[in-house]
């Protein structure tokens, strides 16, 4: 897939761009758009969570081509039509329309290049985005200084162009893979490591049903909890620019297009410098300090620090959205679960935490525009990101999410092993005349070794699942180790010693 790469980095990374320029308020290109007397972005918040939830409810009607296609078609139709309308909308009175529209737009042209990145390799998935918000941030950054027109013609195009890569980048993993598109069946799953509390809950129940999220990775609704307050945060600092609340000298789109260009370079260092792909972890703990230190400095009146405050937020906010849907990836694949539905989950949490964000912000405005509103609204933030940091998403659900990461990475490199060598059965066969296992018992331990489930190999070999297990058991005594982990690594070692 490494030649669809520029394209596939250029499709998100135009979405971000568009997003920056028409959807972040005040947008530089629009201005200081209102609806319905209140600020765009919040009814924009308000629209896309209603067209999440609804992306959410119908998720197997989208994940099939059809609906990939009606995705497809209000993401490079609805997006170019919306910006006109946006531009003409304070003119002809239709800006809850466009509101509408481009809420709708947002929201799908996400869910589509999230599924996308979804199917990237540990690791990738994290890489990709930020490379693509650095495009974003950079096409931002290169359109303000242009004519108004030809910032209004860039706009227009960019959703269109976005879902142009995107077709091309879905036709392109279809031909690869030889398998069908991305929001189709996947197929057969990919070998996979459960980890302990899986296997548990595999021996106990027989089978793991259908997820609303991955229910052996306690953690994830710790994230989303974690994810919504740091969407908060960034909510109400947005809210508080565009509200007069605080000043800054530049606009927040072109602060967070900044960002993004550094959070890029910090995601390829750990990528191709330290190739310590567990490194990106230390994303989770940068973000809380990154979010204290920008509430600290929005606190004073001084424009330049004020500035940096909004660039450490913003900073703090970008680095967690990275961590947190890289792991709903992860997490995501581990179970083969459906990413649709998984980063629909993903996007609520964040467009709740962005929303209360602004609704918090607009609300004390209205109220009483003082300083003391302001005050007490820095600390209702500081205090969300203390509590989201020490209660909610601690240390020990970023060492859960590592682990899952590491079993996930352990798969995949099985996999391409499996992929590339006509010597699997062969070793498997040696593997199991080595430890003294019976031909049932190999058959068993090879669909093992593969990532099958306790189901899975029972429908295959036409046994109950209770005689499974039974077998099983008997593996791990011939073999002297405890479970799935430990059989796989017993092989591997094995396999080494035989090269």
């Amino acid at each position: 897939m490494g030649q669809m790469f520029p394209v596939r980095l250029l499709g998100f990374g135009l979405y971000w761009g568009w997003l920056f320029l028409t959807c972040v308020s005040p947008s530089t290109v629009f201005g200081a758009v209102t609806c319905f007397g209140q600020p765009f972005e919040l009814f924009e918040l308000l629209f896309r969570l209603a067209f999440v939830l609804a992306i959410y409810a119908l998720y197997k009607k989208v994940e099939t081509r059809n609906g990939r296609n009606a995705l497809m078609t209000i993401g490079g139709i609805g997006g170019p039509f919306a910006t006109v309308l946006l531009h003409y909308g304070g003119y002809a009175g239709a800006i809850d329309v466009v509101t509408i529209l481009m809420a709708l737009v947002d929201a799908v042209l996400f869910i589509l290049w999230l599924c996308f990145f979804g199917h990237m390799r540990v690791g990738e998935t994290a890489l990709y985005m930020a490379l693509s918000y650095c495009v974003g941030g950079a096409i931002c950054l290169l359109v303000q200084p242009m004519p108004a027109d030809t910032r209004l013609v860039v706009c227009i195009l960019l959703p269109a162009l976005s879902v142009i890569a995107f077709h091309l980048s879905n036709k392109y993993y279809a031909t690869q893979k030889d398998e069908n598109e991305l929001f189709e069946d996947r197929g057969e799953p990919q070998p996979s490591i459960p980890n302990a509390s899986a296997e548990k809950a595999e021996n106990s129940n027989g089978s793991k049903g259908e997820l609303e999220l991955p229910k052996d990775f306690a953690y994830l609704t710790r994230l989303i909890i974690a994810l919504a307050c740091c969407a908060f945060v960034f909510g109400t600092t947005s809210a508080s620019l565009f509200n007069g609340f605080s000043t800054s000298l530049m606009p927040g789109s072109l602060i967070e297009s900044i960002c993004c260009v550094a959070l890029s370079i910090v995601c390829c260092f750990v990528m191709f410098v330290s190739k310590q792909k567990q490194d990106l972890y230390q994303l989770y703990r940068l973000s809380p300090v990154s979010l204290i230190i920008g509430v600290m400095l929005f606190v004073f009146a001084d424009a330049p620090i004020q500035t940096a405050g909004v660039f450490f937020i913003n900073l703090g906010y970008l680095s967690f959205e990275i961590s947190a849907l890289n792991d709903f990836c992860i997490a995501s694949k581990s179970q083969k679960s459906s990413l649709v539905r998984t980063f629909a989950i993903a996007r609520i949490g964040i467009t709740v935490g962005m929303a209360l964000g602004w609704i918090a912000c607009t609300g004390l405005h209205a109220l009483a525009p003082a300083q003391t509103f302001f005050n007490l609204l820095l600390f209702v933030c500081a205090t969300v990101i203390v509590v989201s940091s020490t209660v909610v998403f601690t240390a020990k659900e970023v060492f859960e999410a590592r682990i899952v990461t590491s079993n996930q990475e352990k798969s995949e490199r099985l996999q391409e092993r499996i992929d590339s060598d006509a010597q699997f059965q062969a070793d498997v066969h040696a593997y199991a005349e080595l430890y003294g296992l019976s031909a049932r018992e190999s058959e068993i331990a090879e669909r093992l070794l593969q990532g099958r489930t306790i189901n899975y190999i029972a429908e295959q070999l036409f046994i109950a699942p209770g005689t499974v297990k039974t077998h099983m058991h008997n593996i791990y005594g011939k073999v002297d180790v405890h479970s799935k982990m430990e059989l796989l690594d017993s092989f591997e070692d094995f396999r080494r010693k035989q090269e």
